[in-house]
């Protein structure tokens, strides 16, 4: 991989970093501070959940690498995340930090001058709390596809300055596309990554070290995996308001990864509030693959009807947008 640094994403002479945080150990504890720009945007002039729980992750390990050690053998790193407080906005300064305890981490971000943070995080090695039994009938479907591939897919729309599916960023991203997979009744959201040469340049570019993923990237990828996988299911766009992640092993650069989610549950508290349920993970993808879980989520979103009428007038190309959003 190159040393260079495209397109000025990094403050650091890193390259294969996510984040070039100036993280300061005090202890038990560990902090750093971020301003989030176009490098780091989600949602129109939102910073992307992604890259927010990157930085707890990156945090987590830049401290306390130690935690990270234990997955494999049955043991995964569990990560749950919390969204809360007040909203970030690009071109405001965030402060991530993270503190260790017997168990574990507990991380939280906020916003420069306040005091309640609007993403924490409990980061934890342990047995693994997911597993593919919980995800029923969502692995025999995604593992027939992992083996076979299929036909009966669809696009899903993307956006594009997004750090996850962004099409014409001028900074780099994870640059993926998203599709669903109609099987009867049961409507899967996925992805894939390592099989585009071009994803070294993109997905496999961000990573914790020279040999290893960046966790955040699957935390990404996961959450616009599962979430989408809850717009098409509701027809309505929404914010992610938990996620939980066990990570159960490190990806290296260029293995064929297969990211699914499928919405498990609608509810509606109230008149005007609806959320949903998710759940998925990340499987070895092709010919030979184990199909042992890389990662497993799951996770709750809350339904914004005023980010449906963005997502409407903002997302790519037209026509697969209206397949999506118009009335069932």
């Amino acid at each position: 991989m190159s040393d260079a640094n495209p397109k000025g994403f990094l403050d650091g002479p890193s390259s294969h970093l996510l984040f070039s945080i100036p993280f300061v150990s005090r202890g038990e504890e560990i902090e750093g501070s971020l301003c989030l720009d176009n490098r780091h945007q989600g949602w129109m002039e939102l910073p992307h959940g992604g890259v927010l729980m990157s930085c707890l992750l990156q945090a987590a390990h830049q401290g306390f690498e130690e935690i990270f050690a234990s997955r494999g053998e049955g043991q995964a790193v569990g990560a749950s995340f919390r969204w809360g407080g007040p909203t970030l906005f690009l071109g405001e300064e965030i402060v991530i930090s993270a503190r260790r305890d017997p168990a574990g981490v507990e991380g939280s971000i906020r916003k420069k001058g306040e005091d309640r943070p609007t993403l924490t995080a409990r980061i934890e090695p342990g047995p693994a709390k997911l597993s593919l039994k919980d995800l029923d009938p969502i692995p025999d479907i995604m593992e027939g596809l992992a083996k076979d591939g299929a036909d009966n897919t669809i696009p899903l729309p993307y956006s594009q300055n997004c750090f996850v599916c962004g099409s014409d960023r001028s900074l780099p991203g994870l640059e993926r596309r998203f599709y669903c997979l109609e099987n009867g009744d049961q409507r899967v959201v996925f992805t894939l990554a390592g099989i585009d040469p071009e994803d070294d340049a993109r997905f496999f570019w961000f990573r914790l070290s020279e040999d290893e993923v960046h966790p955040g990237a699957l935390a990404a990828v996961l959450d616009e995996t599962l979430g989408w996988s809850g717009f098409v299911a509701a027809r309505q766009g929404g914010v992610t308001v938990r996620l939980e992640i066990d990570f159960f092993r490190p990806v290296d650069p260029g293995e064929r990864l297969l990211f699914f989610g499928s919405c498990t549950r609608i509810r509606a508290s109230g008149p005007h509030r609806l959320f949903w349920y998710a759940a998925g993970g990340v499987l070895p993808f092709g010919a030979g693959a184990d199909l042992a879980p890389i990662a497993l989520a799951r996770g709750q979103w809350l339904a914004v009807p005023k980010l449906t009428e963005e997502m409407k007038n903002h997302l790519a190309p037209s026509e697969w947008v209206s397949r999506w959003f118009s009335c069932p």
